[in-house]
């Protein structure tokens, strides 16, 4: 009975460890999910800050070559330099709003996937959660169960082990002086096994 007893609380011990180890494993992955993520949208945002300054640098070094050679040709043809230095200069300037328009645009939509991968993570982290919750809730109940039905055979056994003695006592070939020797001479014999 001992045994018995012994072996459902170790599986419902080996149940519940498994259950744990599943959702450690589970919640390991969703973070190492979510911090490959994470990374890779740092290293994506990374690079186009990257891109956007050495544009920049670059368009500061090419309206500095401009400048110069505009001022160069200006000592020398004034007349017909500075309109072609205001044609440069505006087409620099489109260049670096087009070069910082798509810029901007691919890192608000850096900033984007970021942010639907943390709202994607937590969504299924919360999940994990849940299924966590209801994994114990489910051990638990099952746990309960296990004990209604130990008791209840626990219940029966004795109810039979004292409807026999009763029936033995009632029926019994020998007078109750034999019947009681016997009956204290078989506990006894009990009672030096068990030790």
């Amino acid at each position: 009975m001992k045994k018995t007893s012994d072996t459902n609380q170790l599986n419902g011990n080996y149940l519940a460890e498994n259950a744990k180890q599943a959702a450690r494993s589970t919640a390991s992955v969703v973070q190492n999910r979510l911090a490959r993520t994470q990374d890779a949208l740092l290293t994506r945002l990374d690079a186009t800050q990257d891109a956007l300054s050495s544009a920049q640098k670059v368009a500061g070094k090419n309206l500095k070559r401009a400048q110069k050679q505009a001022q160069k040709g200006l000592g020398q043809l004034q007349g017909n330099a500075q309109p072609a230095l205001a044609r440069t200069q505006e087409a620099i300037q489109a260049g670096l709003s087009v070069t910082q328009d798509a810029l901007l645009s691919g890192l608000s939509s850096a900033q984007d996937v970021i942010g639907k991968g943390a709202k994607n993570a937590s969504a299924g982290l919360a999940k994990t959660q849940k299924s966590i919750q209801e994994m114990g809730d489910s051990l638990q109940s099952s746990m309960e169960s296990a004990a209604r039905r130990r008791k209840r055979r626990k219940f029966i056994f004795r109810l039979g082990l004292l409807t026999g003695l009763v029936l033995v006592l009632l029926y019994a070939p020998w007078p109750g002086s034999q019947t009681r020797q016997r009956i204290a001479d078989f506990w006894r014999s009990v009672i030096l096994n068990q030790q």
